[in-house]
């Protein structure tokens, strides 16, 4: 993997190593519990042994569907995060990112206040101005960019607006991620349905929502590892080129 095109190349190709590695997992451990789940379906489902009895029923689709969509949130949050500390480790002063990473900056500060304000906590609330005060200067030129985990916010579940309100503030093309709408609505769908017990998956699904069964399984899974690499050739590229500069 050549990533010496940059005045940084030691730092980048190492960061860049770090995410790929992350993606390289989460793209064979998708393909593990789809090849599980088509080795179950072909062979063990009819050996009838006792080992495999949880998995009757729907029960290995639904270790298929709980398993990807945990590895698909997971290395989301993750890249990501991964390449807010890439910025973190340039020292880069807030005033010199680009708006919307400086509004995702602002944002995460804003939390801190609103947290502040309402807590009950003796001598807490006496605080509020200075953090104002703090968070001001974050704007002027004293602070630097700091990375924190919290500022990919998942919101449980990353439905497709969640995808997009997160990718909003690396300003990676949207359009390029509208072919995926589909199975992340249907994904995560299906997740909750077996995560809060409706594990026959009897209600009626909504127009946009597509069924995930023994037939179309392996379709998922290979757009949402798509969905993935297409994400990291965004981050790739946004890296490489400092795209969160001004």
């Amino acid at each position: 993997m050549d990533f010496t095109d940059n005045n940084n190349a030691s730092i980048i190709t190492e960061d860049l190593i770090v995410i790929k590695n992350l993606l390289d997992s989460s793209e064979s451990s998708i393909r593990n519990e789809l090849n599980f789940y088509k080795y179950y379906i072909s062979t063990l489902k009819d050996e009838n042994k006792i080992e495999f009895k949880c998995f009757d029923n729907q029960g290995a689709l639904f270790k298929l569907i709980l398993a990807v969509y945990a590895t698909y949130e997971f290395s989301i949050k993750r890249m990501l995060i991964y390449t807010l500390e890439v910025i973190d480790k340039e020292q880069v002063q807030v005033k010199e990112l680009k708006i919307k990473l400086r509004t995702l900056y602002f944002k995460e500060h804003m939390e801190d206040l609103r947290l502040k304000i309402v807590s009950s906590k003796q001598g807490v609330k006496s605080l509020v101005s200075d953090k104002l005060v703090t968070i001001y200067n974050h704007f002027e030129d004293v602070e630097k960019f700091v990375a924190k985990e919290s500022m990919v916010d998942t919101k449980s579940n990353i439905k497709y607006e969640v995808l997009r309100e997160i990718i909003s503030y690396f300003d990676f093309d949207e359009n390029k991620f509208q072919k995926y709408k589909k199975y992340i609505e249907s994904l995560v769908h299906h997740r909750n349905n077996v995560a809060h017990g409706n594990i026959d998956f009897t209600d009626k699904l909504p127009q946009q929502i597509m069924p995930i069964n023994s037939e179309n399984y392996e379709e998922l899974c290979e757009k949402i590892i798509e969905l993935l690499k297409d994400i990291f050739s965004c981050i790739k590229f946004y890296i490489t080129e400092k795209k969160y500069m001004i």
